[in-house]
Formats: structure tokens, sequence, C-alpha cells
């Protein structure tokens, strides 16, 4: 046995087992359970055409099963152990997968796979090696999770020992990672991360290969202790890294690849004495030697322990052989995708020498903290004067429930190549969200009655459209169509968010690569984890909110008292006014009556919220006002209002007339607004370091009631995951 020592009491250790060659290879049956629960809409009709177009892939003498799965109940196996002889056998495969396309409810893991074992019990009179594929985008949605993550394991215990190759599937940004893991453990196979269907095709074909490659699991003893739990192996030709979980006797069961020696890899804190020692450096690595296998399984356990969140002992591993790049790749992951692209790259390094050290052998490297991200890009934007944003060159997901417009709606005709400030970003109050809004001008046409009251047929108007650009904590928008000024077009060209091949041209409609870059690096992780702090721009924040409903409240009462209509109705009648209201044209725009879909499904996202006591709602300027006259004790919250009022008070222009006060009262309401964004811009990095970060505020020992007091304030911490309905 050899070993490579990864830091003081952590080792590599490589085991060798040596097998008969196999000479005869017995069919496979092949398992795959896809899912059907509502969050896979979109994604439903093209994954059958996929599985249909790989099912042709499956040997001859082969068998398929497939089986899907939804919520409680709702689970079955369209095909047990079809094989397919002749050519029109694939019309009947083709006929029973597209039969079962469509969405129906939640979704349950267990019920499945407990009908797994009976699916293994009737074709084991076939053969007696199975491949099986588990492919979902969410969780368990169930009415009792405890006992459903309980079946799930259960049902894998039953079926395990004579599932020959497995893998497990994450698909998107919202599977239960960790439960996928121990699954992919408790079977002895692989976890995947697929971005989209694409990435699905690939493992799909590496699944028959890995398949057609194993012949059963033979049983390994593993002599040491492994604190990590990170036990594995891999292959070659399939291009696959399984992972094993260690019996209360000390063993796993392994699956064998066809050579006739099976290396096993173990990440222990202890060693026998009896192994070999190996060292590896950058002239080794720039050849081939026998140390390849050790080199291959360095990467494969970077991989493992990344899947494992343990991604700061993956970058300790990586060290050993100089990997920067991929350091670098692994340091600034927080979502499941920016994980799963570090793992494909660390892949792509496993089995291709040609795609090891991008960025040359760096040897005691340490990562950068702070990589630029998302969050640096969109100051960088909000901060540029000349940046714009081209909605209607988008390619955009919506992220809430569907809506329609109700029958004899006027139709929105949008101006060609509209452009949008990119200022007008907004952070959801408790979700990792973050919203771009556009106000798109056009007309509506009106019908024929409105030429009575002296309106044309075309009336121009405007529309506002949100664009959530991270939702949840994930990219959203990977394209974002913009036109900016040089030197923001310089900086994003540096951090690779710009294609190398653009030149700069002032108003030229770019698209940024928002997925060139994480989220947020790890400077915003280790630095925004003080509760005090975000204590004290929450308070800024609430100031900064009662001054603008005071100066909000003064200027409606003034534009009131001089006749100041909304800028869309400047010059029209109030019997104009009224019919353009009723045709769903307000002072917001054309923003007509909808209806929205029926929730059918949901996920569960993080919802982080700091609820201040007493600030629950700004009270009523004329309140405040009263209780100032009448002398009467007010309040922290009225106090917030007073600084409004203050503000008004002491205004240059206030003794001034209505129509200079107003236009005063618009300025400053613009510089208020830029002051909290910037501020929630600084709330957000908290939130993000703490919720992406997977950490917690330094003043709290546990997640559990925490509370803090600032400026007299009691604030209460609560991060807890709620349902989101699809």
């Amino acid at each position: 046995m050899r070993f490579l020592e990864i830091k003081k009491d952590l080792y590599l250790v490589e085991k060798t087992i040596k097998t008969d060659v196999v000479t005869e290879t017995e069919a496979t049956n092949h398992i795959w359970i896809y899912d059907r629960s509502w969050s896979m809409s979109r994604e439903l009709p093209q994954l059958v055409e996929d599985m249909i177009i790989k099912a042709k892939d499956i040997p001859v003498g082969d068998t398929i099963s497939l089986g899907w799965f939804s919520g409680e109940g709702d689970y079955n196996f369209i095909l047990k152990g079809f094989k397919i002889t002749e050519k029109r056998d694939y019309a009947l495969l083709e006929k029973a997968i597209r039969k079962n396309r469509r969405p129906i409810s939640c979704t349950c893991f267990s019920e499945i796979l407990a009908e797994s074992n009976n699916v293994i019990e009737d074709l084991s009179i076939f053969s007696d090696k199975y491949a099986l594929l588990f492919m979902t985008d969410g969780w368990p949605v169930v009415s009792n999770y405890h006992k459903e993550i309980s079946d799930i394991f259960k049902a894998i215990e039953n079926i395990e020992g004579r599932v020959t190759s497995s893998v497990m599937v994450g698909y998107g940004n919202y599977y239960n990672r960790n439960l996928m893991m121990e699954m992919a453990e408790s079977f002895g196979g692989a976890l995947i991360h697929n971005e989209d269907l694409s990435q699905f095709k690939i493992t799909i074909s590496d699944l028959i290969e890995s398949a057609s490659e194993s012949d059963g699991k033979i049983i390994v003893d593993i002599p040491y202790d492994t604190p990590e739990n990170i036990i594995f192996n891999y292959n070659i030709k399939s291009k696959t890294i399984n992972i094993y979980k260690k019996k209360e006797d000390g063993s796993i069961k392994l699956t064998p690849s066809k050579e006739k020696e099976q290396k096993v890899f173990i990440l222990t804190n202890s060693l026998r004495g009896d192994e070999e020692k190996i060292s590896l450096n950058e002239n080794v690595l720039k050849r081939a030697t026998n140390r390849e296998s050790l080199v291959k399984a360095v990467y494969a356990a970077s991989c493992i322990l990344n899947q494992k969140a343990k991604t700061d002992l993956a970058m300790e591993v990586l060290a050993t052989i100089g990997e920067g790049h991929l350091i670098d790749q692994l340091s600034n992951s927080y979502t499941n995708a920016e994980y799963g692209l570090a793992e494909s790259k660390i892949k792509d390094g496993m089995f291709n020498p040609k795609d090891r050290h991008k960025d040359g052998y760096k040897e005691n490297y340490l990562p950068a903290e702070d990589a630029f991200c998302l969050l640096d890009a969109i100051e960088l934007l909000m901060g540029d004067k000349d940046a714009s944003f081209y909605p209607q060159s988008i390619n955009y997901k919506r992220i809430g429930l569907a809506t329609k417009a109700k029958e004899d709606t006027l139709q929105f005709k949008a101006d060609e190549y509209v452009s949008c400030p990119l200022s007008s970003f907004s952070w959801h109050k408790e979700k990792l969200n973050l919203s771009l809004l556009a106000k798109i001008t056009g007309h509506i046409v009106l019908p024929p009655e409105s030429t009575k009251l002296g309106f044309s047929e075309k009336f121009p108007t405007f529309i506002y459209r949100n664009y959530s650009l991270v939702k949840d904590g994930f990219l959203n928008i990977k394209k974002l169509p913009v036109s900016v000024s040089k030197n923001s077009f310089d900086v994003l060209m540096q951090k690779g968010v710009i294609d190398k091949n653009l030149i700069y041209v002032k108003k030229a409609l770019i698209y940024l690569n928002l997925d060139k870059i994480p989220v947020m690096n790890r400077a915003i992780a280790k630095n925004n984890k003080s509760a005090k702090v975000l204590c004290e721009n929450i308070y800024e924040e609430l100031k900064i909110k009662a001054q603008l409903k005071v100066l909000n409240d003064l200027k409606k009462e003034l534009s009131e008292k001089e006749d100041i209509k909304d800028e869309i109705f400047t010059g029209l009648s109030e019997e104009q006014i009224t019919f353009l209201k009723d045709k769903g044209i307000t002072k917001n725009g054309f923003s007509p009556a909808v209806e929205k879909a029926e929730a059918i499904d949901f996920y569960y996202a993080k919802h982080f919220n700091i609820k201040p006591k007493g600030f629950s709602s700004i009270p009523k300027v004329s309140d405040v006002k009263n209780k100032i006259a009448s002398k009467k004790k007010l309040r922290p919250v009225d106090e917030m209002v007073c600084l409004g009022l203050d503000l008004i008070n002491s205004s240059p222009v206030v003794d001034q007339s209505s129509k200079v006060k107003i236009a005063w009262l618009c300025d400053k309401i613009q510089e208020l607004k830029k002051e909290m964004l910037g501020i929630r811009s600084k709330i957000q990095k908290n939130k993000f370091a703490v919720i992406l970060g997977k950490s917690w505020y330094d003043e709290f020992e546990s997640r559990e009631d925490c509370t803090l007091t600032s400026d007299n304030v009691l604030y209460t911490f609560a991060l807890e995951e709620k349902k989101v309905w699809i």
C-alpha cells in the first residue's frame, strides 16, 4: 500500500486488490428513475426525449426499467425489464415513455426506491447486475419529513448490495445536496451535479458505459479509521467516481472495473506502518509515472470532500499538487451550480492531464479571498451613470407564479430598443433575491369609443417589469444585456465577465457573462458576520424609510394643493383620466388586472428576518404631528418620523412656494433612495455571508433564540426554511 501525506495526521492511502479477469460479461438491468414533480415542468418534455434517445444506446441483451416519482402515493414503473431485440421494439419504448412526460404533484423519494426492490427481485432471473440512475431537482416534500428520510435509507439498505453501478443526479439549484450525497455513499455510487439537460445526457451515457465495465461487487476490508468517511475508487473508461460507506464490520462492497488490479483509496488520519510514502511535486506531475493513480485520487478526493461540504479540506488536498486554478474555483463557490462547475473542472483535470494546472503549478498556494464576484459587479454597475439595461434582449426565466391578463384587456406594444438605467436594483427583505426594475416605454391601442373623448388610436404609456437577477442566492440570469462606460467595460473584461474578443463602443449592447464569476467571494463570507454591524445598518435603513415617508407625504399634499397631476395625465380632463384608469392606465403606467395561476408545487428556501422590537411599521405622519402638538411622549419609531420633519423645517426652501418645495422634495427623495440602496447592499452582503457561507454570527453560540440589543433596540434574528409555491 502507498500513501500521500496531505497535512499533519491526514493521509490519502492507496490499497491494491488483485482480482481475476472476467472473461464473460453478464447482461445489465438498467433502472432509471426520474422526477415528475411540478418543479420539473419546463424540463420534462425534453428530458423524456433525451431518455428515449439514450435508451437506444443500451447494449443488446440488456434490459431497461423506467420509473417515475412525484408526491406521496404518486409513483410507478412504466417499464420493467424491457429488452430490445429488434428495431420495432423502440416504438413501444418511445410510446411508453412519452405517455409519462407531464408533471403531477410534489416530491417523495422513498416509495419508488422501495418499489425498486421488487423490480430487482423480478429481474434476477435474467441477471444479477443492476445499474441505477436516480434524478431529481428538489427534495422530499411530504407530510412527515423525518419518516421519509428514514424510509429512503431503509429502501437503499434493501437494494444497495445488489446494485452494481449507481448515479445520483442533482439537477439545477434546489436539490438537497447533502441528502443526495448520503444516498450516493449508501449505494456505493456517484453524485453528479447537472446544470442542464445537455449534461444529463452525458451522465446517462457515462452510466451505461460504467455498467458495461462492472461485474458485480466484491467485499473489501478497510483497515483504517476514516473520520471524514472518504472511501472511493474510480473508473477511467467511464470517468466516474464511486463513493463508499464503511459497514460495521469494517468492509465495503466495491464496484470493480475490468482490471487485474483494483484500487481503492481511503482518507485517514492514521497509518498502520507498512505503507510506502509517495511524494508529488511539479517535476513528477509533468511526466507519466507509476504515481498517476494517486494523482487521479487527489482530484477525486477533493471532488468528494467538496460534495460533503468540506471545501476548505478539498482545497488543502488540491494544494498537494499545486492546482491553484481549481483551488480558486472552489474557493468562491457557494451555490449548487458553482459547486457543480468546480467539480466538473476537477474531474476534467483528473481524467485528462491536458486540463491540469491551467494557471501553472502553484506550490503552497493560498486562494485569493477577494475574488471579483456578482455583488462587486452590481456595485460597479450601480455607480456607472452610463450603464443601461436592455430588457427586450434578455433570455429570462420567470421565478414566480404564472399570470395571464383577463379577457378584453388592452395589449401593450413596447418601443424598439428600449434601454433602462441600471440603478434600479432592489433587495428582498427576507430572501436572497436581487431584482432589477425596468421601465419599458411603448403604447396601447385604445378601443374605438376613445375617439369620442378626444384620444387618438395609440396612447403612449409604459410598463414596469421586475427581472430577478438572483433568486434564493442563486444566479437566475446568466447573460445580462447592457451598455456600460469605458471604465466599467475595462474592469469587467479584465475580470472575465465580458468576452475577450469585444472592443469598446459607446452605448453598444454587450452581454455580461455573470456565470463566469461567483455570486460572492470568501472575503464577503468572512468579513460580514457581525450581528451588531447588521443591526446598525438596519437602524440606518429604518431612519431613511421614515424620512422618505415624511417627504413623500408632503410632496403628495403640495401636488394636490397645486392641482399638479401625474405626468402621464398632464393636460387631460377628469373624464379622460377616469377612462384611462378603467383601462388599466395609472400614474405607474399600464397595469391591467391579471389572474395568477394556481400554485401546484413548492420548494423550500432560506428566509432570514431581523425584527427590531417596536419598529414593525412606521406610523402616519399626521399621528406623529398630533403627538407633538399635544406634547405626548414619542416612541423611538415616532422620533424617526421627526427626523423627516426636521429635515423639511431646516431646508433652504422652507419659506418658498409650493412648486419650489416640490422640486426640492423630488431631489431629496432621490438622494435618500440612493443612500438607502447603499445601506441595503451592506445588509444583503451580511445575509449572503451567513446563508450562502453556511456560517453564523460571531456574537451567538447557536442559531436558537438569537437576540441582540443595539442603540437601545432589541433585535430578534430568525433564519428558517419556508415554502415557496410555484
